[in-house]
């Protein structure tokens, strides 16, 4: 019997503001408990709404450095210069990521160095680890209750949210440099979440 195709796991609003709230008390109880240590939660917090809010591959943000950003107070961009295949895109910051951004670089050491996301555990900042970033993010996963969560995840929930509000294949699949349109279609199949939601507005309606 043939498999059916569901779309990639993806984090719904719901799921979105359970990390969001996670990631609130994260911080306050980060500052009163380790007051000497709340920059990496403060970094951690700032990566994981930055992923959700470009859509980029890990490996893409870890790569970013200091000169690919561009922020101002009412719009800002990254330049993506090591996207998949050695292509490069500029993705436009929302307000979401442009504050996240300028919560980290707002205690980010001034010595770290030319990237911007960076490790904090020795006296000279390092590039950030993507299994720092793993670690990270699923300890705020947990702290919301959720399953697993992954770069991925968020990348997919970008993915997913810009499909549901209505915007097109073609811009999505140049936000998240996808060469072919046909891979950027995973986001129109519905994922099981979906079809457990549609058969409940049978219900509801």
């Amino acid at each position: 019997m043939p498999q059916v195709e569901h779309g990639p796991r993806s984090l719904d609003k719901k799921e979105q503001y359970a990390l969001q709230r996670a990631i609130e008390k994260d911080l306050q109880l980060a500052r009163i408990r380790y007051p000497k240590r709340w920059v990496s939660r403060q970094r951690d917090a700032s990566l994981a709404i930055f992923l959700l809010h470009t859509g980029l591959r890990l490996h893409e943000a870890l790569a970013l450095q200091m000169d690919d950003i561009q922020l101002q107070e009412r719009k800002g961009q990254v330049t993506v210069r090591q996207g998949k295949g050695g292509k490069s895109r500029t993705v436009p910051l929302n307000v979401a990521a442009r504050k996240a951004l300028q919560e980290w670089l707002s205690v980010r050491p001034e010595n770290g160095g030319t990237f911007l996301w960076v490790g904090l555990e020795n006296e000279s900042p390092q590039a950030l680890s993507g299994r720092s970033v793993q670690r990270g993010l699923m300890r705020l996963g947990r702290a919301a209750n959720l399953d697993r969560l992954t770069p991925h995840i968020l990348r997919h929930s970008f993915a997913k949210n810009l499909i549901d509000s209505g915007v097109g294949l073609e811009k999505v699949a140049a936000l998240l440099g996808h060469s072919n349109l046909n891979t950027t279609r995973i986001y129109i199949t519905p994922n099981q979440k979906d079809l457990e939601q549609a058969v409940e507005r049978l219900v509801s309606d």
